[in-house]
């Protein structure tokens, strides 16, 4: 399996210098928040490059299973 290096946390030496502005429906929102309090993850920020990391490690998967 492949693993994607985002260091959640703040773990990483590598400062975070690239910021995006992401928009979300009150659904999603939600969804998002919702994960956050299940997995004790206090920082939004946080969870959204957790669930990034969690996403890509999945298209990763998919892309090596479709080999």
């Amino acid at each position: 399996m492949m693993r994607l290096s985002l260091h959640i946390g703040g773990m990483s030496n590598e400062p975070r210098t690239v910021r995006k502005v992401v928009s979300f429906s009150p659904s999603e929102w939600k969804t998002v928040d919702d994960w956050m309090y299940e997995n004790r993850i206090r920082v939004e920020a946080d969870a959204i490059r957790r669930l990034i990391e969690l996403g890509l490690e999945k298209a990763a998967e998919q892309r090596e299973k479709a080999k």
